[in-house]
């Protein structure tokens, strides 16, 4: 996985990713942003109205892509696509959702706190996943798992202890469109400092045709599942035993009506969430981080947490161990059960 130290304001920053990943940047921008069957009208107007409301929203955000734009030789227009590539994707009708990651809560164990996620992704996109350091004027200094040359944050934890980590979803609903949803995570983990204030943050905004589950966690123990669509969320809680989990699909009954079941994962995603049911009875969250670890290597043959759909062209590519309390981040580069899992420290 490609790495990235950022730091001061956000064309600052920008400048940084863009120094230190142009060729990936450049190289991504062909491959990603291809819109057949869209027209150049439609395209842009998708792009200079995401722009308004992120300047409204997030100005530092803007700046930031205006860095990437100043260091890659590629318009700014051209940075937000990359940001923006599977939302205009869908607009053309040539779209698939993609990424099927599993998120994992033990919020009692001898280790304290602990998160786990994979990251479940099509092999196309491998190169173009970025662990950042980020250290920025406005706000708190964070570790993020993103995509090159956007603004995406994927999973990350911010110098307060807050973390999030996130899983794709296919809404049905509709409604005034707000910001790009990984982009809203990198936000909430630059200017929140706990559960509450990201909870606060993320009903505030709304999303751009797709949507997510939130895995937030703090370090004073507080944890929850948002399942947000497009302009509706709802909030889980972990059960009795502290355990709380999610995969690419609604839970709450009020959430339900809005996943869209044609998505291709929908059927993988109960399949795994029913595995978790099974896995979390079996002892491992006694077992801490290792515990963690096991279940991330999970290769059931129903519904396994550790994918390897090479006929799909779809494996878990990453794993990710997050300590809170400890401000710590494990990063498993590979498939989770080929691989070790480094640590980084914000």
């Amino acid at each position: 996985m490609l790495k990235v130290t950022m730091a001061g304001s956000g064309y600052d920053m920008g400048r940084a990713h863009g120094r230190a990943c142009k060729d990936q940047i450049i190289t991504a921008h062909k491959e990603l942003c291809r819109f057949d069957g869209l027209s150049e009208t439609t395209r842009r107007r998708c792009i200079d109205l995401y722009v308004e409301r992120l300047e409204m929203a997030f100005p530092d955000l803007v700046e930031e892509m205006r860095g990437i734009a100043e260091e890659t030789d590629l318009e700014l227009n051209q940075v937000i696509e990359l940001t923006l590539w599977e939302e205009i994707k869908s607009y053309s009708g040539d779209f698939k959702v993609a990424g099927a990651c599993t998120s994992v809560a033990f919020t009692r164990t001898l280790d304290g706190l602990i998160i786990g996620k994979t990251t479940d992704i099509e092999t196309f996109q491998r190169p173009y996943y970025i662990l950042q350091s980020i250290q920025p004027t406005k706000g708190y200094k964070l570790l993020s798992v993103g995509k090159v040359g956007s603004t995406k944050t994927e999973i990350g934890i911010n110098e307060k202890g807050l973390c999030v980590a996130t899983g794709s979803a296919l809404p049905l609903d509709k409604g005034h469109p707000g910001i790009e949803r990984m982009t809203l995570v990198r936000a909430v983990l630059q200017y929140c400092s706990d559960v509450d204030e990201a909870i606060a943050m993320l009903s505030s905004h709304s999303f751009i045709r797709l949507g997510l589950y939130l895995l937030l966690a703090d370090r004073t123990g507080k944890v929850c599942v948002i399942e947000k669509s497009i302009s509706h969320q709802g909030i889980r809680l972990p059960d009795q035993r502290g355990i709380i989990f999610a995969t690419n699909f609604y839970v709450l009954p009020s959430m339900a009506p809005f996943m869209d079941k044609s998505a291709f994962y929908y059927q993988n995603a109960l399949e795994r969430y029913i595995n978790l049911t099974v896995l979390v009875e079996s002892g491992l969250p006694k077992q801490g981080v290792k515990g963690m670890m096991n279940l991330l290597r999970n290769h059931n043959p129903i519904g396994p947490i550790c994918a390897h759909f090479e006929e799909l062209g779809m494996c878990s590519y990453y794993a990710y161990i997050v300590l809170p309390e400890e401000l710590r981040l494990l990063l498993s580069d590979g498939n989770p059960c080929q691989s070790e899992f480094c640590e980084f420290r914000i």
